[in-house]
């Protein structure tokens, strides 16, 4: 059954259906429900200007979780961003959330996704999407979708666009500039090395022009300090959040960003830097 759905996955598209086909479909990987429960076929290359196209067929009945994801090595993203673009056609009984993950010795450093982006019905079926990640000192990046449904997704001209180095436009710069100098002052931890991460986010944050592209800068720092509480809120997601301020917490600090966003700071003890530190380096 599985060959031939996977020979209709194929008949039934514009690429070609040769032997180097299967071969390229083996760097793309389903795992979780998917693995058993669905086909892949794949064309193309993520690091072209016209991308890789991915068609999942899973079963129309059964509900099925897991992720379509790639790993490659990191060393031409390293101290950059780079943005995860695709565009996604799925049916209405299919979920998806992109995700981009850059890790050390397997252990992860940064992690970004658009999961957000759900609370606003800002991912209509059809649509572009994309998610943008910072890639500091990895060994590997991953990149992928997670999937939740039935039916089939298709994913088009799926690439991975490094950001350009270049001056940061000052709309841009206002933003890490006052997420920095709160963070700094919240934390108050004598044994990070402020301006060594400060440059590490300049670096990281070069050729921004628009504010949006440092978020992923700021929650990188928070991450450095294995503060897995804290978050950046897009002005979208700021807004559409905005009546949880009718109960402030003492637990949380809330500082508005110039362009809108927000950064709340949660408070913590010395107790629980070190124990998040250490369940920061242990991630999978």
């Amino acid at each position: 059954m599985k060959g031939l759905l996977l020979g209709l996955l194929f008949a039934t598209s514009n690429s070609p259906t040769d032997l180097s086909v299967a071969s390229r479909a083996i760097e793309w990987k389903l795992n979780g429900e998917l693995a058993s429960n669905c086909i892949l076929a794949t064309w193309g290359s993520i690091q072209t200007s016209a991308g890789v196209q991915l068609n999942v067929q899973c079963d129309s009945e059964e509900a099925v979780a897991g992720n379509l994801a790639l790993k490659l090595p990191a060393s031409q993203y390293q101290n950059r961003r780079v943005t995860l673009v695709m565009d996604v056609e799925q049916g209405q009984q299919m979920s998806s959330t992109l995700w981009v993950r850059s890790s050390r010795d397997n252990h992860t450093q940064s992690f970004e996704s658009d999961a957000d982006d759900a609370l606003l019905d800002s991912n209509p079926v059809g649509s572009q999407r994309s998610i943008t990640a910072v890639i500091a000192n990895a060994d590997a990046i991953s990149v992928g979708l997670m999937l939740r449904g039935s039916g089939a997704v298709t994913l088009k001209h799926v690439r991975l666009i490094v950001a350009p180095n270049g001056e940061i436009s000052s709309q841009a710069q206002d933003v890490p500039d006052k997420a920095l100098s709160a963070i700094q002052e919240h934390a108050a931890r004598s044994e990070v090395r402020w301006m060594q991460l400060q440059l590490q986010a300049n670096q990281l944050a070069a050729g921004a022009q628009d504010s949006a592209e440092v978020y992923p800068v700021i929650r990188y720092v928070l991450q450095q300090l294995g503060d897995r509480r804290s978050m950046v809120l897009s002005p979208a997601i700021a807004r559409s959040l905005e009546q949880r301020k009718s109960a402030p917490s003492a637990a949380v600090k809330i500082f508005a960003l110039p362009d809108g966003a927000e950064l709340l700071l949660a408070a913590t003890t010395n107790s629980d830097r070190v124990s998040d530190s250490r369940v920061a380096n242990n991630l999978p």
